[in-house]
């Protein structure tokens, strides 16, 4: 499964920094809106059965950006343009009794900003899930495995340069425990297809049978 896209936003926000109109030896950083910006991309999904009873889902985002804005008020318009991407990639494999194991990957390549770029984004989050008398869900959930997720960014200007580093959240584990109310009763769709079936049959008889 697959589609293209395009997006294009009007003054996105973004980060600048210029001396001082009145003092050039004062640094201002701010944040403002820039002109635009233009993305246009395609995205991928492919799902495939490895073994009888391993899954593999694996998603693809690949795009191009152009950023336009300015830097410092009185000098021309910058612009910058790159290429970025992102996978995301499930593996599922079920145990007898209702078990199942699942590891999912994600990684996001450097993309470009108006002054610079992000650094890398990847991760691996582990999770166990077990269904208990049909009514029951047990998951645990290992987020961030080998302790990687972080984000930053690297800012390069005529001024300075700037390396930033930050995480949300380090690594934890997340136990749930769900409980279904009610059950699937297969004899509703029953009812709903003959019931769609009668409609049908009256509307042919008032003449309002469009689809002869």
């Amino acid at each position: 499964m697959g589609s293209c896209y395009f997006r294009y936003e009007e003054q996105p926000i973004t980060d600048v920094a210029y001396p001082s109109l009145s003092d050039p030896t004062v640094l201002i950083n701010t944040t403002v809106n820039g002109k635009n910006s233009t993305r246009y991309g395609m995205e991928h999904t492919f799902k495939y059965t490895l073994f009888k009873y391993l899954d593999a889902t694996i998603n693809a985002n690949a795009f191009y950006i152009y950023i336009n804005g300015i830097v410092v008020p009185t000098e021309p318009e910058v612009t910058t343009k790159g290429f970025a991407y992102n996978t995301k990639a499930t593996l599922s494999y079920r145990f007898p009794k209702q078990l199942t194991l699942q590891v999912n990957g994600n990684y996001e390549s450097p993309r470009i900003l108006l002054l610079g770029f992000s650094l890398p984004i990847y991760s691996m989050d582990i999770s166990i899930n077990k269904m208990v008398s049909s009514k029951w869900i047990i998951n645990a959930t290992l987020s961030d495995a080998f302790n990687t997720r972080r984000m930053g960014t690297q800012f390069q200007t005529p001024y300075y340069i700037q390396d930033l580093s930050r995480r949300r959240e380090s690594r934890y584990v997340r136990v749930t425990l769900t409980y279904l109310f009610g059950k699937m009763d297969a004899s509703i769709f029953k009812r709903a297809k003959q019931m769609k079936g009668s409609d049908s049959q009256q509307g042919s008889q008032d003449g309002l049978d469009f689809g002869k």
